[in-house]
């Protein structure tokens, strides 16, 4: 099997980088010359604000949060955001205090998508927040939260929604949310208006100008409410994605619309019940430019409208609300999307979601960590900030590289063998007569790459009893000859 050369080189080494890959039939090229830099948290988490529906918590939540062992396993993501959005935001009200109540009409509940991503218009219980918001602080995670676009002051009963009449954004229950937050010193780091308002600004007639003025009013707001604070919460969005993309993005951006920190979704699949997707399908999403085109299309109007505001991939996966959410081959767009983020300088990926990560109890009771989990503690302790370009002429392998988490001279590549056979790659450096070294860290499915679980260097991780985890053990690899399994992910440092 002939072996294909990853060749490093810096800028300086342009012309010896050519001449090598003359020589290599399939040659996979990293620049050592940050082309980007991410966030500290890139690696970050959603979770579906429908778990906060009346209730027991246990119906929506698969997981005990005041659970030692849970939160210390969560707690080794650090330092991540901790996204509580999604469909469910639109029919989301703080606490039942008349006070701060503001209804939606019938006439705009029969206007939206049916039942709102499986709830119906719901109070949150202050109980039920707080054992969430305590998780986020015990946890180290900076929580944000999704504000209800849709609690408006309705023209004629909502009939027509805003129907081209004044229909400004209610923000007394916001206000009492954010207040609440304030008092309790609940670890908040920003709040989001509206989740994917592409899906139904058509329908209530909500326009883009509509979207930015509410924008401008939620930073008053919270500069209002933190008045004197060290800290105040960012104003975060507009969420768009889901059903329309870019082009919603365009609109609101042009209505001198204003954030702290702009975010989209994205998924490569989408899901639902219409279809049901196999590891096959994972694999040709990761081997397609899906995720690189919607990554480019987002940092290009990010770029020429608003260059200076982060951007964030505030959630997005492979699909939703599928039965491979939590697999392996989960994992494949995963690294693929961060490859393509990265590039496109997106500061963080919000993955969706939480739950998944965490899998099933066994018939002990014990959580099990699932293959996400796995591959978003690596990138989290191995990845550092600056990220690295990448070319290659090898075929269903995905390869995202960035500077070491622990020395930015050190590079670490992510790969992903997209093959069901195995194949063998050489390291080579851009200086002929360089000394190198490379340790790997791989990943492989437990049994198929449709089940959660995963192997850490051919054995199971080791999770303590008391949910923490030990630094992982890097094997020394001849960096002329790294072979990859069948669907392994790798992770490779050089020096």
């Amino acid at each position: 099997m002939k072996a294909c050369k990853i060749l490093y080189y810096s800028k300086m080494l342009l012309l010896h980088m050519l001449a090598s890959i003359a020589i290599c039939q399939a040659a996979i090229v990293v620049d050592t010359m940050p082309v980007r830099f991410v966030d500290t948290r890139e690696i970050s988490v959603t979770w579906d604000i429908f778990a906060l529906q009346p209730g027991p918590m246990s119906k929506n939540v698969p997981f005990n949060l005041s659970d030692k062992y849970i939160q210390n396993l969560v707690s080794e993501l650090r330092p991540f955001v901790l996204r509580v959005s999604g469909t469910g935001c639109e029919n989301t009200m703080f606490d039942n205090n008349p006070d701060s109540y503001v209804p939606i009409p019938l006439a705009v509940q029969n206007l939206l998508r049916p039942g709102g991503g499986g709830t119906k218009p719901f109070n949150v219980s202050i109980a039920d927040y707080r054992k969430l918001a305590e998780f986020a602080k015990v946890v180290g995670a900076d929580l944000v939260l999704g504000l209800n676009l849709l609690l408006r002051d309705w023209p004629d009963g909502g009939v027509r929604g805003c129907n081209n009449k004044t229909c400004p954004w209610n923000s007394k229950n916001a206000r009492a949310w954010i207040e609440y937050n304030l008092v309790n010193n609940f670890p908040v780091y920003g709040y989001e208006l509206g989740n994917e308002p592409g899906c139904f600004m058509p329908e209530v007639n909500l326009t883009g100008s509509m979207v930015a003025t509410d924008f401008s009013k939620l930073k008053r707001l919270l500069h209002n409410i933190y008045q004197g604070k060290d800290k105040v919460p960012k104003a975060i969005g507009p969420d768009v994605g889901g059903c329309k993309h870019a082009d919603e993005m365009k609109d609101i951006l042009e209505a001198n619309f204003s954030a702290d920190i702009l975010t989209f979704h994205h998924y490569v699949l989408g899901g639902g019940n219409s279809h049901t997707y196999n590891v096959s399908d994972f694999i040709q999403a990761a081997e397609s430019n899906t995720s690189e085109k919607a990554m480019e299309s987002y940092s290009v109007l990010r770029d020429s409208m608003e260059p200076h505001t982060p951007l964030w991939l505030g959630e997005g996966a492979t699909t939703y609300s599928q039965p491979l959410d939590s697999s392996y081959a989960m994992a494949f767009n995963y690294i693929n999307i961060l490859k393509y983020s990265g590039l496109a300088g997106v500061d963080v990926f919000a993955k969706q979601s939480l739950p998944d990560f965490l899998g099933t109890r066994e018939a002990n009771g014990v959580v099990v960590p699932t293959s996400i989990y796995w591959v978003a503690l690596a990138w989290t302790r191995l990845m550092g900030t600056s990220v690295l370009n990448t070319t290659q002429s090898e075929q269903s392998l995905v390869v995202a590289a960035r500077s070491s988490r622990m020395q930015d001279d050190i590079s670490v590549v992510a790969m992903v063998n997209l093959l069901n056979s195995s194949r063998t790659l050489a390291f080579q450096s851009g200086s002929p007569n360089a000394e190198h070294s490379c340790e790997a860290l791989f990943l492989d499915p437990a049994t198929t790459a449709a089940d959660p679980y995963t192997l850490v260097n051919g054995k199971v991780p080791v999770v303590l009893s008391d949910g923490t985890v030990p630094a992982f053990s890097m094997n020394s690899v001849a960096c002329d000859n790294i072979t990859l399994r069948p669907f392994t992910i790798a992770f490779v440092s050089f020096t």
